[in-house]
């Protein structure tokens, strides 16, 4: 004879059973989402570290993933990314102020050109998006300042975008099925 079953213990197996297929559900049809939100936390995360910190330049990988989202799903995703993964860490780290401006003017920008799709290919699309990104930061850099580390810095900053946007890229696509 078979032992009797609890009303509790067949109501928490009901609930794992219960989460585990929503879980899985969700994984299989929202795993863009889910990719997203997590890319979108854990660059918010960096972006506080960094502007707390007060490091040189900008090592996140805001605008790679800008870029490819907005190349991969419009406009929209791209501007929400920067909005709530840079803009939003840096007005809570350090007041809202012209760099603030400048940065969500120029992630706008990149982020409508990579949305337009004016290139085939995203790593193609992506490394004229960065560059220029690269240059008019460079121009801004060379205007503001009158030391040689801030365009060094620019630099830098670049050579580290185009390294996240390769390497994200071959993530995304592997993980997203872009």
């Amino acid at each position: 004879m078979l032992p009797k079953i609890s009303k509790k213990y067949r109501q928490s197996v009901f609930l794992a059973t219960t989460t585990l297929l929503i879980t899985l559900i969700s994984v299989i049809f929202f795993r863009s989402a889910l990719i997203f939100i997590l890319l979108l936390a854990f660059n918010a995360l960096l972006n506080l570290y960094q502007r707390s910190t007060g490091l040189p330049f900008d090592m996140t990988p805001t605008t790679p993933l800008v870029i490819i989202f907005s190349i991969q799903f419009g406009f929209w995703p791209g501007f929400i990314f920067l909005f709530f993964s840079s803009i939003v860490p840096g007005i809570f780290v350090g007041g809202f102020n012209p760099n603030i401006i400048l940065i969500g003017f120029l992630g706008l920008v990149i982020g409508y050109l990579a949305s337009v799709g004016i290139v085939e290919g995203v790593i193609t699309y992506g490394l004229i998006l960065v560059i220029f990104e690269g240059i008019v930061w460079f121009f801004i850099a060379t205007l503001v300042s009158s030391e040689t580390l801030p365009p060094l810095f620019v630099f830098l900053a670049s050579t580290l975008n185009i390294i996240y946007l390769i390497i994200f890229q071959n993530f995304l696509t592997y993980i997203m099925f872009l």
